[in-house]
């Protein structure tokens, strides 16, 4: 009799362990499928940052205009504004990112911006393309607000 009560107790514990080892193979992958979503928004903000800063540089007069260099870049970013939204699909706010969980509580509303920043980068491209900076400035400043907007909400300060 007590030969059946060992197995029904070994096979709880069997079930349980189980379990237990499932929900922890579900939250690594979890995991790792939060940090690709981080390190691929990290990437694609740092490919935007680094086409972007020549053009504040010449905007701003510390670099000399080069209406070829500020056109290139403008269209760099206007393709790459389209790849950070990727990125946010899962929530996956962490130490490791700057992004605020409210990002995922507003989601519609970040959405939004973000596709403020794709439509300012693509009119900056346009713009970019007659080789005038003073008519590319007011376009560029418009690309930076849009950024200034998301960042206000939905972005940690530096730490």
């Amino acid at each position: 009799m007590n030969q059946p009560i060992k197995i029904k107790s070994l096979l709880k514990i069997a079930l349980l362990s189980a379990l237990v080892a499932i929900s922890s193979i579900s939250v690594a992958e979890d995991t790792k499928q939060q940090k690709a979503s981080i390190d691929y928004r990290k990437s694609a903000y740092k490919m935007i940052l680094w086409h972007f800063k020549p053009m504040a540089g010449m905007v701003k007069g510390k670099i000399d205009y080069d209406a070829d260099a500020f056109t290139r870049n403008a269209k760099i970013v206007a393709k790459l504004s389209h790849l950070p939204i990727n990125g946010f699909e899962l929530k996956s706010p962490s130490e490791n990112s700057r992004s605020k969980a409210s990002i995922w509580d507003n989601y519609a509303d970040f959405e939004s911006k973000m596709n403020d920043f794709s439509e300012a980068s693509e009119k900056l491209a346009k713009v970019a393309e007659a080789g005038d900076l003073s008519k590319a400035k007011p376009a560029f400043a418009a690309v930076a607000k849009t950024c200034k907007a998301c960042h206000k909400e939905y972005r940690l300060d530096k730490k």
